[in-house]
């Protein structure tokens, strides 16, 4: 056996033998006079081996005797108080680490109420008033060249993180003011910041540190609800000290790139809502996201669609975090594609409330912002789709603000989207929402360069169309005035209806449904007619006319487009008595107002509200350039769509939307081309 080893464990026994017998002062003060030397604070220290020997092996246990000695007469025993502080030097100069889990296991071992319990809880609030918690943080960061002891590691996080809580719990009305949370968890983040600042200058000197530990810290404290309190610390000085010095943004990088998933949500969203601008987000997590998958589910996922708590700075920031640089970029373009698609779902809009609502709207907006046009073009066929769909759903709505919604967004995203058409204006009420939410679409400098210069998203004043976008688009509303001014149609010019014939003197039908029944079903068949008509569907001359019949194709008196339903050569769709044989139950009411097939979304002509069509290339035999209609997949039976199928992408033809301008000019004076689009408008006494 060693001898300077057997010298440690005999010196300790003989201590803790001392301790446990005598009531001699002087002698119990010599004696541990004598064992400080292993803690090397005195002159004459043991050798480095003996210090570790007991650091190691015996501090544990000469501690737990201290404890046990605890008594108001053993504190007597010397005058002055020097009992007192020679016991609490052990605690306040040995390994922090040891000395933390025995003040805890005391505490919680100790009757409550009783003189040792408040001894050891005033003992533990001096612990950290002199910094002991940074040192036992840092013990475990300079493990990284030694052996791991989870368990050991377990047992500090759950100490360090749940102290006020345990505390709390034992001396209820006793407790100390350092023990409250609002002021532990705040010491908690100035005791990791000096932590951190000793693994920089380990670095510095050469030497291996882990941040492992900290991370953990710092993620069970944000699980725990304390974000605010820890990061409050943390984020100044963090965005301080990353500002000129790389090596403080790779360490803040490694802390919470380490923090583990199942506290990454908590800890990005307390980063979000305390750093300043997307500037400081951007130094403090790096690029985070394309490195943990679950830190890319919370930023691009979670706060933007599952959660809707975020303020309008948090989310400015989280947005322009992910476009602040170019590996992030595609993670925004992907998240606007996912907005606009759940902005425009038919069931978001009746089962998400209101204010969510706004929520996504307003990420759209911003997203828009700090996109450019390159970026915007590449994926314009598919952002058009997804907003004229979500535009036709909020406009079908019932609720005004639902409304106003698809109107601001159609108009800042459309100028956006497709900056070469002319733009989209509604006439809403202006108030505190809308100037925030046009606040936001102001485009925002892009992370490889200066800004590109985007559209205007507030009319000009006076701003004239040239006379081939209004031969294009049709007729425009004129600009704001009176009430006359507005209901005015003087402007529009009539549609040709001199071939259609009165079919019947009876009075109209009452519901669009037999309406449209009717326009399908039966009676002569004028000129266009006969043309539009298509095979599988028998004019009112072979079969009886109904009640309602009118000519199957053309435009009625009402200004509305009509076209002829295909055949249902399957039988899947009921014949409804009296209307005439061979007609669709389900797709009478949609024959010209549908977007493309590929989205499931139909128009509704006689709903009074705006619906798109898509520009394809005219059928053989439609008179004036009308497009064939455009019916779901399931409805597209006869032959005429590229592919044969209801999807089919065609080709742009200028004479489809010359002829479909020309038609419902009453109903729908105002027509949009946007790209492949046509966004037909009613006057705006209809919103």
């Amino acid at each position: 056996m060693d001898p300077e080893v057997s010298a440690v464990r005999l010196t300790v026994w003989e201590a803790v033998h001392i301790l446990s017998s005598s009531e001699d002062g002087g002698r119990i003060f010599c004696t541990l006079g004598s064992l400080k030397r292993y803690l090397g604070e005195t002159e004459n220290s043991a050798f480095p081996e003996e210090q570790e020997e007991f650091a190691r092996i015996h501090f544990s246990t000469f501690l737990r005797c201290l404890v046990g000695k605890l008594s108001p007469d053993w504190l007597e025993l010397l005058p002055d108080g020097q009992m007192e502080e020679l016991w609490a030097s052990f605690f306040l100069e040995g390994p922090a680490d040891q000395a933390f889990l025995v003040l805890m296991e005391s505490i919680e071992g100790a009757a409550s109420p009783s003189f040792r319990l408040m001894k050891m809880a005033r003992l533990l609030a001096r612990f950290l008033s002199v910094g002991r918690m940074a040192a036992v943080m840092e013990g475990q960061c300079r493990q990284q060249a030694g052996p791991a002891f989870p368990l050991l590691q377990e047992t500090l996080l759950t100490k360090v993180v749940g102290l006020p809580d345990l505390l709390g719990n034992r001396l209820q009305r006793e407790n100390l003011a350092t023990f409250f949370p609002q002021n532990y968890f705040p010491l908690l983040g100035e005791e990791v910041l000096r932590v951190l600042q000793v693994v920089v200058d380990s670095l510095r000197g050469g030497l291996d540190c882990s941040v492992s530990f900290l991370s953990q810290v710092l993620g069970k404290a944000c699980v725990h609800g304390r974000q605010k309190e820890v990061l409050g610390v943390l984020v100044p000085r963090l965005t301080v000290l990353t500002q000129g010095s790389c090596l403080w943004q790779r360490v803040c990088w490694c802390l919470v790139e380490r923090v583990p998933d199942w506290a990454m949500e908590a800890v990005l969203k307390g980063f979000v809502e305390a750093a300043p601008g997307p500037e400081v987000l951007s130094r403090l997590l790096g690029n985070l996201v394309t490195k943990s998958k679950k830190a890319q589910f919370v930023m691009t996922r979670k706060l933007l669609f599952l959660q809707y708590s975020c303020t309008m700075p948090m989310l400015q920031s989280l947005l322009g975090y992910l476009a602040m640089d170019s590996q992030r970029r595609s993670l925004l373009m992907q998240a606007l594609k996912e907005l606009l698609e759940t902005w425009g779902s038919s069931s978001a809009i009746r089962h998400v409330p209101l204010v969510q609502q706004c929520y996504v709207s307003k990420a759209i907006l911003i997203c828009l912002a700090h996109l450019g046009e390159a970026e915007l073009r590449d994926s314009q066929d598919e952002l058009l789709a997804s907003l004229m769909e979500g535009v036709k759903s909020r406009l079908d709505s019932s609720l005004p603000p639902v409304r106003r919604l698809g109107m601001i967004v159609a108009e800042v995203a459309s100028a956006r989207i497709h900056p070469e058409g002319p733009p989209l204006k509604f006439q809403y009420e202006e108030d505190e929402l809308t100037r925030e939410m046009l606040a936001l679409a102001m485009p925002q400098p892009t992370a490889d360069g200066p800004s590109e210069a985007g559209p205007s998203f507030a009319p000009v004043s006076g701003e004239t169309p040239d006379r081939e976008t209004v031969d294009r688009s049709g007729p425009q509303v004129g600009p704001e005035g009176s009430d006359s001014e507005l209901d005015s149609d003087d402007e529009f010019v009539p549609y040709d209806m001199s071939v259609d014939r009165e079919q019947r003197s009876s009075k109209a039908p009452s519901s669009d449904r037999v309406r449209g029944l009717g326009a399908l079903g039966g009676g002569p068949a004028g000129p266009r007619g006969a043309d539009l008509q298509e095979p599988g569907c028998h004019s009112g001359g072979e079969r009886g006319a109904g009640q309602g019949a009118a000519a199957p194709g053309g435009e009625d008196g009402r200004g509305r487009v009509r076209g002829a339903a295909p055949e249902d050569p399957g039988g899947r769709h009921s014949h409804r008595p009296g209307s005439g044989g061979g007609v669709p139950d389900r797709a009478v009411l949609r024959p010209q107002l549908q977007p493309p097939a590929a989205h499931g979304h139909s128009g509704c002509p006689d709903s009074g509200r705006p619906g798109a069509v898509s520009a394809g290339a005219p059928w053989e035999g439609s008179p004036a350039g009308l497009p064939r209609p455009r019916l779901p997949a399931w409805w597209c039976c006869g032959p005429g769509l590229a592919g044969g199928g209801g999807g089919a992408r065609q080709t742009q033809d200028p004479a489809v939307f010359q002829g479909l301008c020309g038609a419902g000019t009453s109903r729908w004076p105002q027509r949009i081309q946007l790209g492949g689009w046509l966004l037909l408008l009613p006057s705006p006494s209809t919103f």
